[in-house]
């Protein structure tokens, strides 16, 4: 069936409210520190499960070592952290992985138009609608539109009206073409790697490894301000 609605349980609204929690502590430290972040994806939408990420973003470029400063000050424990470049056009972006199944991205240099719209794309939600207890549509991983409704979303596909996705959620046919066409190919050959993925050990500068990276890759070396 194309569309469908689907009702959330007790457990789920507890769920979503437990990752919802977790995300506005920390865009709530880093919002004090003049740090805009976006909550994106099935956080944001609301059609959550219990192996669900809270996916969370900064937009601008902001120095790793005020973010660290600003986390370490507030008792925000990171786990580890990952730089990623996923092809050699992509801006690359460090990622922290939090308590409470946290993932802050980064990004280390400007983002692209198509860059800023994937966040739309699935969802996203800033500070203020997340204290509001706003939910979001967005389109999740099996190409598939979520509208959130007061007993859980509605959810159809997006292929045959890619334009009134457009609209919907205020983006680009581009980044609709995009995505479907990334996660289609996705489908068929599976997850392929990326072009550049650095796990940093807990001693490592981040700065010092961007300088290495930058070293080592032109490609990566054009997309990073520092």
């Amino acid at each position: 069936m194309d569309e469908f609605k689907v009702y959330y349980d007790e457990d789920h609204w507890q769920l979503l409210k437990n990752l919802r929690r977790n995300a506005r502590r920390v865009m709530y430290v880093l919002s004090k520190h003049n740090i805009s972040t976006v909550l994106h994806g099935s956080v944001a939408r609301g059609d959550v499960n219990k192996d669900s990420d809270v996916d969370m973003a900064v937009l601008d470029f902001i120095s790793p070592s005020i973010i660290e400063t600003i986390l370490d000050l507030s008792n925000v424990n990171i786990n580890y952290r990952t730089i990623i470049q996923a092809t050699p056009n992509s801006t690359p972006k460090l990622y922290y992985h939090l308590h409470g199944n946290v993932i802050l991205a980064v990004p280390l240099g400007k983002l692209s138009r198509l860059e800023r719209e994937f966040y739309k794309f699935g969802g996203e939600l800033d500070l203020n609608g997340l204290i509001l207890n706003r939910r979001v549509p967005g389109v999740n991983k099996n190409l598939r539109l979520v509208l959130p409704t007061e007993y859980g979303h509605i959810e159809k596909s997006i292929i045959g009206r890619e334009e009134e996705v457009a609209r919907t959620l205020n983006v680009s046919m581009d980044i609709i073409r995009e995505r479907i066409r990334m996660l289609t190919r996705r489908e068929s050959i599976g997850r392929t790697g990326v072009f550049i993925k650095r796990v940093l050990n807990h001693n490592e500068s981040v700065n010092d490894v961007i300088k290495e990276l930058m070293k080592k890759s032109p490609a990566f070396r054009r997309k990073v301000d520092l």
